[in-house]
């Protein structure tokens, strides 16, 4: 798992290739340690199969917020975060539809903001044009824990 993960963040490999090294990892282990796994699930394996799981294990995934953008006019709607009771819960966290004024009086842009899709067997509503940002504090936490940036920025 370690392998891959130095791969992926200094050597800046990519997640397809990640996910390669990873299989091999898990392919080397079943091929050494035999059938001496039957605690081991065939399709789970010894190690996770996709790179974004070892960061996940590792605590290094971005905090990130994904707002939705409006395709024809790119005005953007941040996620409804606020508690809402389930009767009165939208399907999605975003507007339907864009509601950009180009000036005082004119028509609202109108353009559909979010599509149905299909996750884990549910119906659920995603951004159709998505914009990830990253959380302001967790990356300045992140830059100013690296060794020497503090002391560079001084």
């Amino acid at each position: 798992m370690f392998i891959a993960l130095v791969l992926n963040i200094l050597g800046h490999v990519t997640q397809p290739w990640c996910n390669a090294v990873l299989e091999l990892l898990n392919l080397l282990l079943k091929t050494m340690l035999g059938d001496a796994s039957e605690g081991h699930n065939e399709s789970k394996g010894y190690i996770p199969r996709d790179i974004r799981s070892v960061q996940k294990k590792f605590d290094l995934e971005a905090v990130t917020k994904t707002f939705a953008t409006c395709a024809r006019c790119s005005c953007t709607y941040p996620p409804d975060t606020r508690e809402k009771s389930l009767a009165t819960r939208k399907k999605s966290g975003y507007p339907e539809r864009c509601s950009y004024k180009k000036y005082h009086g004119s028509k609202p842009c109108g353009q559909l903001l979010v599509k149905r899709t299909k996750e884990r067997g549910q119906a659920s509503y995603v951004p159709v044009r998505p914009y990830v940002v990253q959380d302001f504090n967790s990356f300045l936490t992140g830059l100013l824990s690296r060794p020497g940036m503090e002391e560079a920025m001084d």
